[in-house]
């Protein structure tokens, strides 16, 4: 059984109205796709589907985890995301996608499946900085040794530059900050 397949909604046959369906996605999920970021998760998805006389309407919520890495430390963490989005399908000649919110399906269609909205929609929303979250005292979980390398990195890199005379002021009051 193609994994993808489960996350197909058929509507051939649903009365007009409100249906709703629920998904869950695992690592096998985004094994599915070939440059993915994320190797895995756990993330639950709700969708209220309405069918309405050439259109459907579906709002999607998605909620959990993905493991990504961490852009300071380099190693995985559970980030946890939600979002909602908004689909509408319309009936036509051929497949289109007009927008990210609108596509058009074959007049003839009698299933849609959402696998690649689904991954789009956890992509976009995964923030650009991935950072381990701070702890309860807002002190940071990144991986220790990782940070003092990258502390102690940055110091030496000062040290054989030459410095621009100009910032000789700025450049000591911070080091005066950190002592």
């Amino acid at each position: 059984m193609n994994v993808l397949s489960k996350y197909e909604i058929s509507f051939f046959g649903l009365k007009e109205g409100q249906h709703e369906f629920e998904f869950e996605i695992d690592g096998k999920f985004f094994e599915c796709f070939e440059k993915t970021e994320i190797k895995t998760g756990e993330l639950e998805v709700k969708v209220v589907f309405n069918k309405q006389p050439g259109l459907l309407e579906l709002n999607i919520w998605i909620e959990g985890y993905v493991q990504v890495i961490c852009d300071r430390c380099l190693e995985f963490f559970d980030l946890f995301l939600k979002c909602k989005e908004n689909l509408y399908v319309k009936f036509g000649e051929n497949y289109e996608e007009i927008d990210e919110k609108v596509i058009v399906l074959k007049a003839n269609a009698h299933h849609l499946n959402l696998s690649q909205f689904l991954y789009e929609y956890i992509h976009l929303s995964i923030p650009f900085k991935r950072v381990h979250p701070d702890d309860i005292n807002g002190k940071s979980t990144c991986n220790k040794e990782m940070l003092s390398l990258i502390h102690e990195g940055s110091f030496e890199e000062e040290k054989h530059e030459e410095t621009d005379p100009r910032w000789k002021g700025l450049i000591d009051l911070q080091k005066k900050k950190k002592n």
